[in-house]
């Protein structure tokens, strides 16, 4: 299975990286919603999206909004620090299905990240 990230924090990258191959799934990194679909991938294929929302650059309801469109059982988990309030209820506002701080997802990422590998990849 593959797991897209909506960040450009490497140094995060690399641990969230390291727990979804632990898991025997890929990750896919990207900045926007127009370089997932550059990757055309089939949407039986992409079970979850984790948004970082320290990436200022994406629009917050375009992005969830597209996500939702495009994979309509795409699992969508956002994080961000516990000091900005106001960007983790937006992310609620837009539609994340689970919001958390980043202390959270960092805690809890080998479980929300636990999807089954797909057998045939």
């Amino acid at each position: 299975m593959k797991i897209v990230f909506f960040s450009s924090d490497l140094m995060f990258q690399s641990r969230v990286s390291s727990v979804v191959r632990q898991g025997g799934n890929e990750l896919i990194v990207v900045r926007n919603v127009d370089a997932l679909r550059e990757r055309s991938i089939p949407s039986d294929e992409l079970k979850i999206a984790v948004l970082d929302l320290s990436l200022k650059s994406v629009d917050l309801n375009d992005v969830i909004g597209a996500l939702k469109n495009d994979y309509p059982a795409l699992l969508v988990v956002a994080y961000g620090a516990h000091v900005d309030v106001e960007a983790l209820e937006n992310a609620q506002r837009a539609g994340a299905d689970v919001v958390l701080t980043r202390g959270q997802f960092d805690r809890d990422m080998a479980r929300i990240l636990a999807v089954e590998p797909n057998p045939h990849q």
